[in-house]
């Protein structure tokens, strides 16, 4: 993950207009506006009571502006030319670099090659790297030792290396179990449901609702498809503090129970344990999360997940991204079935637990397991019926079966709420 010191302010204008110009071939009279907009800044500095006098400003990209950020990347695209022999994602100034390799010692060889190129590129167009906060990972088996004594360096300037790391709000570990990230997601839902909780007398449900969306939901499902599928026994700890709000919430007598004077001071441990106990198992959180419009956390995540995967598959221009393409590819035409496999993605033999938690796998085998009617979806080019809908109603009659068997319905009754979903 590299870092650059004071990306947007150290942008040179001659550099950037010329980039327009030459590479990006910009119409002139559009040059001349954005050079109109660069130049001609001046900054003031205030200490109290003091004003400094004018300074001219020669260099940067206002920071907050609607531009800003697409005229940093059009500046910064040319990176590309220098990272033809690695895989790498670039998101404004934010830049990570992939290398692979058997032998650890050669990939950071060759990663330090790669850092020197870039790191001579930035000289020559008035960026720097900020060393300090550049930082190494290695991703491997747990059961992996690492050689002692690993250093990757570029210019006299070490590189550290360490164990996780956050990148664009995801904290990414060495063994990709995202265990450090889902602690700090159950962290922040405990914090901000007590918020709710406290705040729970003075919402009505759609206040209730959107302060759910903000608060938990906007934390639980960033990035929920690529973190989730590593934690898929632990989101149930997440939907049991999200379950916690929704029965203190829609049954505020069950509060005392969430308290520690409750426990502390009742004389019988074992009957509160009971009462706890009794009250809780009345309750039926589907129904609860259904009046809020809300799945629950492991619904979500395939949701999403079915979401990216239709993407992928998608033939339309917009959704052309080759790299994942390939992930979600279809099986060769000498192994595929033409009837119910043939949108099916192709899986890969494995023999190996890390690879049964990644997004890949857990990605295939959900997309697979979807009724045919769903995913022939993807090969109409003017859809009948909208994916997302399909999708929705399919993870919904799951919900409906699971309820039938959970209340003991009769079988002959989940057997024709089935043959009504899957042949209508």
């Amino acid at each position: 993950m590299i870092d650059l010191k004071k990306a947007f302010n150290s942008v040179d204008h001659t550099t950037l207009l010329t980039i327009l110009r030459d590479i990006f071939k910009v119409n002139i009279r559009l040059v001349l506006v954005i050079a109109n907009f660069l130049n001609d800044r001046n900054i003031l500095i205030k200490l109290g009571s003091f004003l400094s006098r004018p300074y001219k400003v020669n260099r940067g990209i206002g920071q907050g502006t609607v531009n800003g950020p697409l005229l940093f990347i059009l500046f910064f695209n040319d990176v590309g030319k220098f990272l033809h022999d690695a895989f790498y994602t670039a998101f404004a100034d934010d830049l990570a670099i992939y290398v692979s390799d058997t032998d650890v010692i050669n990939g950071i060889a060759r990663l330090e090659t790669i850092l020197c190129r870039i790191n001579n590129w930035c000289s020559s167009v008035g960026l720097s790297i900020n060393f300090s906060k550049t930082k190494l990972i290695i991703f491997h088996k747990p059961n992996y030792k690492l050689p002692p004594n690993l250093f990757l360096s570029c210019d006299g300037n070490s590189v550290e290396l360490v164990s996780s790391f956050k990148y664009l709000g995801v904290i990414l570990d060495d063994h990709f179990s995202s265990k450090l990230h889902y602690e700090h997601i159950l962290s922040k839902i405990s914090a901000n449901t007590g918020v709710v909780l406290r705040l729970r007398k003075m919402l009505n449900l759609h206040m209730f609702t959107l302060l759910l969306n903000s608060s938990v939901n906007s934390y639980t499902d960033y990035c929920l498809s690529i973190w989730g599928p590593s934690r898929l026994s632990d989101l149930k700890n997440i939907q049991n503090k999200i379950n916690e709000l929704l029965a203190i919430y829609f049954y505020p007598k069950i509060a005392k129970f969430h308290s520690k004077r409750f426990w502390k001071d009742h004389p019988n441990a074992d009957v509160a344990r009971n009462d706890c106990v009794r009250a809780h198992s009345e309750i039926d959180y589907y129904v609860l999360l259904e009046k809020c419009n809300q799945f629950t956390l492991t619904e979500r995540l395939q949701y999403y997940t079915l979401q990216n995967v239709y993407k992928y598959r998608s033939p339309e221009p917009n959704h052309s991204v080759s790299a994942l393409k390939i992930m979600f590819k279809l099986p060769s035409p000498t192994t595929a079935r033409v009837t119910r496999q043939q949108n099916n993605c192709e899986t890969l033999v494995h023999n190996t637990a890390m690879f049964e938690n990644s997004v890949k796998y857990y990605s295939t085998t959900l997309w697979n397991s979807l009724p045919s009617k769903i995913k022939d979806i993807v090969n109409d080019p003017i859809p009948k019926v909208s994916f997302k809908n399909s999708v929705t109603e399919w993870i919904s009659y799951k919900i409906v079966e699971m309820t039938c068997l959970r209340h003991h319905n009769s079988c002959s009754e989940i057997l024709l709420l089935l043959i009504y979903y899957y042949t209508t």
